[in-house]
């Protein structure tokens, strides 16, 4: 960082209704990510350069022109100003270049006392040719930048590339930007914007859903280490994410000049690639001569700009640096961090550790981890005995395991954040330790299974015509990568009550439900998630069991003890159908269409059961529209008053309607479609011409010419005369359109559904490796 006699901001209280500024030099994607912002929190969105205009009556330009440079600096600071106290709650303002002076920069220091206020970056070679800057512009730009730094409380590195709009900022416009917004940027920013406001991510989630508990109150949470070096180095494995770690903790090794702008854009790069918590470090002391006290504290505080999830912080490092990194947290969680490198015997017994955890509790650490080499294995068991005795004594959570060969027991045992090695490179994970000394998630595993503090269970998919799934051998793999020793297997039923009957056994581990029994699993559940509720329907059973103190236990302590075995005496339901069905589309959907979904128009063909998953999914898509076909209007029209009365109480901005099946005619007041799905039997059809079969979908209906996404319920065959009709439309009139299959969907809801049932993250591409394998041998459904 360029020297300056400003100091960095970094304050990060605010209100939650707190107006949110975005700052950068031009090119860096402010207007862009704002309208994202925006839209994502439904608040309002003010340009600096248009409010300029609005209280001036000129624009900047032509304020200069008239009026010279010293009134514009003048007028422009009184205007930021005002524009700052008087949108103070609910929007998002994107201010220019308003920072290029040291009172503006004062300003916007003061707002971001209790505001957020983020600076934009992007890889300023990339905005540098896009500007076609010379030599000295360059400078002063990149100059001009560094500026930002201080008057900001968080920074977002903008990984796109220059087909993001505002690289023409002088050409401000009140309209949404440019439709070739890349989906990847616009989900990074939300996810940023619902961190940095503590948003959860899906707010009807459940305990079972990992997505719902954060890595403190799950049974087990796993780490896999990488340094900022070997990111610099390497391109991110593909198999990584095979790996099953719920976090990755990035050791930043490497300080010189333009050492920030790169721990950024990896940090930006590893939440894309991985989309998992966060956790930064810094190497230990004696492996970093040049980390001096003051590039400790101030490498610190700027990682907390970037909105990580976790901080390790070195507990041997001045009280004075913890609390104010304490102070200026934000949303991040901040973990003291202390290392014994040379214990004495039986150190964990040792008073002063007690002491040290109670004395980051009093200063304001909310978790702790401690750890030591194991000098022998009596250590693993007084490390059990140390973390469950500060658990009980104290309120600060507390990791503690022992390093080394001997030390790999209490690392089993051990709940959050396990340090393991990669199952795939572990050339990456660790390069400073011996391999030999990490753990697998399946040695982890395995352990437990072999002491008897997990039990073997048995999964089911339940339900009539299911010999063909490909839930089995997905789910299989996926236990054997991990070392889970459970089976699963499927299950042809008949009656229902067949299925309590298998649910009610000691081993019975969960099921996926089948038609057509998803109805009467709702009606059976003891317990559901708000989702299953809300849709009305049930694919994921889960046992709930009395407990060994004979305690039916909460659901966040039933979800805890999901690999056990033991008496059923309840279920609990949940629906993944939905989850299918929406990252499906929301990974297929065009850039345009996914900046315009609240404008979006969707058809959905039938009204069924899964129809009603379907419906769910768009809602939380945010489509603004959402038709209903179906030959029983009044089936139709009851589900359009179901969710449109959930939407309402929920302020959700979508609405539901019924078409009926007598009108040929897409309504006038509607623009076609952009979101088609088919949730009939692959042969049917809506439109039937009296005893001629017509095509699935009238071919006007793909007519928008953004085109849209086109999905099949229906997996039998894999491409149902449905999505062919589509591809041939797309091939002739060049309209854009991408299909989602059947298997798709299964894909999709089998990831969410093994994490529900076994607790542990879903191999993504094991289990893809696993359906492909399957569908090959097998005839599908």
């Amino acid at each position: 960082m360029a020297k300056t006699t400003e100091q960095p901001c970094t304050t990060r209280r605010y209100e939650p209704n707190a107006s949110i500024a975005l700052i950068g030099i031009r090119g860096a994607g402010k207007r862009s990510l704002g309208f994202i912002a925006a839209a994502h929190l439904r608040r309002r969105f003010v340009s600096e350069g248009l409010y300029f205009e609005k209280v001036t009556g000129y624009k900047k330009s032509a304020f200069i022109e008239k009026f010279g440079q010293d009134d514009f600096y003048r007028r422009n600071e009184e205007v930021l100003q005002q524009m700052l106290d008087s949108h103070g709650t609910g929007c998002v303002l994107e201010c220019g270049m308003a920072t290029l002076t040291t009172g503006a920069r004062t300003i916007l220091r003061q707002f971001a006392q209790s505001h957020p206020v983020i600076h934009i970056v992007r890889d300023f070679q990339k905005i540098s040719q896009a500007l076609s800057l010379n030599g000295d512009q360059k400078a002063q730009l990149y100059k001009a930048d560094l500026r930002h730094h201080y008057c900001s409380n968080f920074e977002f590195f903008n990984l796109e590339d220059s087909s993001l709009g505002d690289i023409h900022d002088a050409h401000v416009s009140s309209d949404p930007p440019n439709p070739r917004i890349l989906r990847d940027v616009k989900l990074d920013f939300q996810r940023f914007i619902d961190f940095i406001c503590h948003r959860p991510g899906f707010r009807d989630s459940g305990p079972f859903s990992l997505s719902a508990l954060p890595l403190e109150r799950r049974r087990h949470s796993f780490v896999t280490s990488v340094k900022l070096s070997t990111l610099l180095e390497n391109n991110m494995p593909e198999t990584w994410q095979d790996s099953g770690e719920d976090a990755i903790e990035l050791v930043l090794d490497l300080f010189s000049e333009g050492t920030y702008r790169s721990i950024s854009e990896q940090i930006s790069r590893l939440k894309r690639a991985l989309k998992i918590p966060i956790v930064v470090s810094l190497p230990k002391q004696e492996g970093a001569a040049n980390l001096t006290p003051e590039i400790t504290a101030s490498t610190l505080q700027y990682v907390l700009r970037l909105g990580i999830d976790y901080l390790l912080v070195n507990l041997a490092l001045d009280e004075v640096v913890h609390r104010t990194l304490l102070a200026d947290k934000g949303p991040t969680t901040i973990i003291g961090d202390g290392v014994f490198p040379d214990p004495t015997a039986r150190g964990w017994l040792d008073t002063c550790r007690i002491q040290l955890c109670e004395n980051a509790e009093m200063i304001g650490f909310d978790t702790i981890r401690l750890t030591q080499p194991a000098l022998e294995r009596q250590d693993n068991e007084d490390v059990r005995y140390f973390a469950a005795h500060v658990s009980r004594a104290y309120s600060i959570t507390v990791i503690a395991y022992n390093t080394g060969r001997l030390g790999r027991t209490s690392r089993v045992f051990n709940r959050l954040l396990t340090p393991i090695r990669h199952c795939t490179r572990a050339s990456l994970a660790f390069v400073d330790e011996d391999p030999e000394d990490k753990i697998t998630i399946s040695d982890a595993t395995s352990a437990l299974f072999e002491c008897f503090e997990m039990d073997s269970l048995e999964f089911y998919i339940l339900g009539q015509s299911v010999f063909y799934s490909c839930s089995p051998p997905m789910h299989n793999a996926a236990f054997e990568l991990y070392g889970l020793r459970h089976s699963f297997t499927f299950r042809e039923i008949a009656t229902f009550s067949e299925i309590l009957a298998i649910a009610n056994t000691p081993t019975f581990g969960g099921s996926a439900i089948s038609f057509p029994f998803k109805e009467d699993a709702f009606r059976a559940c003891t317990a559901m998630s708000p989702h299953a509720s809300i849709i009305g329907s049930v694919n994921t059973l889960i046992p709930l069991r009395l407990l060994l103190n004979e305690n039916t236990a909460s659901l966040e302590e039933q979800a805890d003890n999901r690999n056990n075995a033991g008496k059923v005496i309840g279920l609990y339901g949940d629906n993944s159908d939905w989850y299918g069905v929406y990252i499906s589309i929301l990974n297929r959907l065009s850039p345009r269409n996914t900046a315009r979904l609240h404008k979006t128009t969707a058809l959905v063909l039938g009204a069924g059961g899964s129809a009603r998953a379907v419906i769910y999914a768009l809602a939380q898509l945010e489509c603004a529209e959402i038709h209903v076909r179906n030959r029983t209007y009044g089936n139709a029209v009851k589900v359009a008053d179901h969710f449109n009365a959930w939407c309402e109480a929920e302020n959700r901005p979508s609405r539901v309607s019924a078409w009926n099946e007598q009108q040929r005619e897409w309504p006038a007041d509607l623009e076609l479609p952009t979101i088609v799905v088919n949730c009939l039997p692959s042969q049917a059809s809506l439109f039937d011409d009296h005893d001629q079969v017509a095509e699935p979908l009238p071919s006007a209906l793909l007519g928008n010419p953004s085109g849209g996404v086109a999905v099949s319920i229906s997996y039998n065959p894999r491409i149902t005369p449905f999505l062919q009709q589509v591809m041939n439309f797309r091939d002739e009139c060049g309209i854009p359109w991408r299909i989602v299959t059947g298997v798709d969907i299964v894909f999709e809801q089998a990831l969410l559904q093994f994490e529900q049932l076994s607790g542990y993250r879903a191999p993504k591409a094991t289990m893809r490796q696993a359906l492909e394998s399957a569908t090959e041998v097998r005839t599908l459904h």
